[in-house]
């Protein structure tokens, strides 16, 4: 409702629009450069707090510029076009997994509908984790992703993004009392925090002698926390995951609906 709000905003009043006090919304790709890219962009709003994991600040909440550059500056060279192109077979692999995934599921279900989004998300987070981290999380094959219940948890606090901390904090944990998913949530982020833990250890161990080849290697390399490692790794594993596989599940919806287009 708050982005249907703001969006109506911007057809009415144009790509700036004022929608508190002390803060304005831009719909103009023109201002990306200027706000986000030169000289550092500007400082973040303190809303991106509310993506900060276990109270660390992560590479994409920090509004310290001076607290950001280091940390990205180490993980920058596992997003180079070279070093994409030399994990390319393991991400091809993953994704012949997955059809083969997708073809068992739909002679299962003849005729009946796909839950396409549980699958791209798992999808997403094998090719993340394999890359990344150096190993598969694995969740192909699975009816259902063990880490399903503590993603829409994380994503459901999206839609208090744009409120001031301390009102986020508040509706956040009143929330959560009336969450009947919060068993759920709970073993689900046990099962992720399992996970990143022992590629943490692993890397520690592998990566000691040699340069550093994880996304959890570099930052450890980097003089990074473990601990702070730990939730850099949660938020470069969702931010990876959680929007390509709603992009994916779209589009298979639309020529779902649109067959002829």
């Amino acid at each position: 409702m708050e982005c249907r709000r703001i969006a109506a905003l911007h057809e009415e009043y144009g790509p700036v629009v004022r929608i508190a006090p002390s803060e304005i919304d831009i719909s103009d790709g023109a201002a990306i450069n200027p706000l986000y890219v030169k000289n550092g962009g500007f400082q973040k709003s303190s809303t991106y707090q509310h993506f900060d994991f276990d109270g660390f600040p992560t590479i994409f909440s920090t509004r310290n510029p001076a607290q950001r550059a280091p940390r990205a500056k180490a993980v920058a060279p596992m997003f180079a076009t070279r070093k994409i192109l030399k994990g390319r077979p393991v991400v091809q692999d993953i994704i012949g997994g997955m059809v083969i995934e997708l073809q068992r599921r739909k002679a299962e279900a003849p005729g009946r509908p796909l839950d396409v989004l549980g699958l791209y998300r798992a999808l997403f987070t094998d090719i993340a984790t394999a890359y990344l981290f150096g190993e598969s999380f694995n969740g192909l094959g699975k009816q259902r992703l063990s880490v399903t219940a503590f993603v829409n948890n994380l994503f459901a606090g999206v839609r208090f993004f744009y409120l001031p901390s301390w009102l986020y904090d508040h509706v956040v944990r009143l929330v959560s009392v009336f969450d009947k998913e919060k068993v759920r949530v709970a073993m689900s982020r046990d099962i992720v925090d399992d996970f990143i833990t022992r590629v943490i250890t692993e890397s520690l161990i592998a990566e000691k002698e040699t340069e550093a080849q994880t996304y959890q290697g570099r930052l450890l390399k980097a003089g990074v926390s473990q601990e702070e490692v730990k939730s850099q790794l949660l938020d470069v594993l969702f931010a990876g995951t959680e929007a390509p596989a709603m992009a994916l599940a779209k589009l298979c919806w639309y020529l779902a609906m649109l067959p002829t287009k």
